[in-house]
């Protein structure tokens, strides 16, 4: 980041100006811990079960004809995995340099109003910034982003925007 500000000599009023650039993420600094459940899977048939009467009747159940029994695979939670893995949406970052422009103005009889206005991203650069781009390793975040990618665009930060605001101060 680099900034350069003026302010005026009777202190009534003030501009600044602020550049700044961001590197896109490498895969080599977008690494994360993925920890997943490992299962053990179990046959259970029928016979040895209390619902053993109603195994090809409730549809969850598999025949299996060597045995002459129904079945069921039982999923069982067996302990979990480590996986250091690369955000998959690595490739989504970009380098941006972004301007901004703002300043103040004081008046009024005591200099208690002060204006303040800005214009921020004045080149309209479009961008996702990182922090936004590593919500989506999680999986049980609903990002509506479909397995193709649309969607990403309501991440974007703002375009060209403007800020007005008037204070007061006691």
């Amino acid at each position: 980041m680099l900034g350069l500000n003026y302010y005026s000599p009777n202190n009534d009023w003030e501009i600044h100006g602020k550049v700044r650039y961001t590197q896109a993420k490498k895969s080599s600094d977008a690494k994360y811990l993925d920890t997943r459940l490992k299962y053990k899977e179990d046959k259970v048939y029928c016979n040895s079960t209390f619902y053993a009467g109603f195994c090809s009747y409730g549809g969850f159940y598999d025949y299996d004809s060597a045995v002459g029994d129904y079945y069921k695979i039982d999923r069982v939670a067996d302990g979990y995995t480590e996986e250091v893995r690369i955000y998959d949406v690595v490739n989504r970052s970009k380098s941006t340099l972004l301007f901004d422009v703002y300043g103040s103005k004081k008046f009024g009889k005591d200099k208690n109003w002060i204006l303040n206005a800005g214009i921020y991203n004045i080149t309209n650069e479009k961008y996702i910034p990182w922090e936004t781009l590593r919500q989506f390793a999680t999986t049980s975040v609903n990002s509506l982003v479909d397995s193709e990618g649309h969607g990403f665009n309501r991440y974007t930060a703002p375009g060209r925007n403007y800020a007005l605001s008037l204070t007061y101060e006691f």
